[in-house]
């Protein structure tokens, strides 16, 4: 007969955790699991197993969840979006594991800016309309394995409601693949002078999105240009606010952009001291 000598510590956990079993059954399971964590006194075993079919929980309404262990995505069931007077029907969507980042409690939610997204976000906003809560937590299995445990309670969202999407002069859509943003074609009227400017790509990065243009000492006006980053002033006026997050992941860090578009139809710059062409018609 042999002994096995084990630290204080490691007793410690061992007992705590024998003696905290903690069973879950959830239709979000797809295979049984079981898993140490913790440490110490507060060490325990947790086994989950799926909940049979029949076990009531069984929405199958717009934006139904479900989680695809062996795939490690999120399915997204079809849903329906209005915003402002456009319906929008999404399609069937899936959302990477690593795509979602370890979080106690969050939302999933659905936004409309270029295209139909989907994020996990701390809390939900105007832009970005909730349709399950969610956690993602990253536990050890019985062979030591790290084990991404995603768990959501769905919402019954039949229609998500959202603010309608800017489609006018000026409009910035972000395209973070390629780290840069575009801009659409304005308008500028300065000290009574039209301006056009015409569709500009950018370096995609955080802060104001401003149209620009300068006063010469001879009273010339500047070509206007678009910049990304300016502070807004006299000679710099914002059409977009560009905001940015990061959230670190599994696999590394997921990043989200976001838009607050303002509504400017026409950038107007009255600069003082000049005369107008128009002021001394009659």
């Amino acid at each position: 007969m042999s002994a096995i000598w084990l630290s204080r510590e490691s007793w410690q956990t061992l007992w705590s955790a024998i003696q905290n079993i903690q069973i879950r059954m959830d239709r979000t399971v797809l295979k049984p699991s079981a898993g140490l964590s913790g440490h110490g006194t507060s060490a325990r075993i947790r086994i989950d197993l799926p909940l049979p079919s029949s076990g009531g929980n069984s929405y199958d309404g717009p934006f139904k969840v479900t989680v695809d262990s062996d795939a490690r995505t999120l399915k997204i069931g079809r849903g329906f979006i209005r915003s402002g007077r456009e319906f929008i029907i999404t399609p069937e969507t899936e959302l990477a594991f690593s795509e979602i980042p370890e979080i106690e409690s969050g939302w999933l939610c659905v936004s409309v800016f270029s295209d139909v997204q989907f994020r996990v976000r701390e809390t939900p906003s105007a832009d970005h309309y909730p349709v399950a809560k969610i956690s993602k937590r990253i536990e050890t299995n019985s062979a030591g394995e790290n084990i991404e445990n995603i768990r959501f309670f769905q919402l019954h969202v039949p229609v998500a409601v959202l603010p309608e999407t800017f489609d006018g002069p000026f409009r910035v859509t972000v395209n973070p693949d390629e780290n840069s943003m575009t801009v659409a074609p304005g308008h500028v009227l300065a000290n009574g002078f039209y301006f056009p400017t015409k569709e500009t790509t950018l370096n995609l990065e955080e802060g104001f999105v401003c149209v620009h243009i300068e006063l010469g000492d001879d009273g010339e006006w500047s070509d206007p240009e678009i910049l990304a980053g300016a502070e807004p002033g006299a000679l710099n006026i914002p059409v977009a606010l560009i905001s940015h997050e990061s959230a670190e992941g599994e696999d590394g860090a997921t990043e989200c952009w976001t838009v607050q578009q303002f509504s400017v139809p026409c950038a107007v710059f009255v600069i003082a001291g000049y005369e107008c062409p128009i002021a001394g018609e009659t």
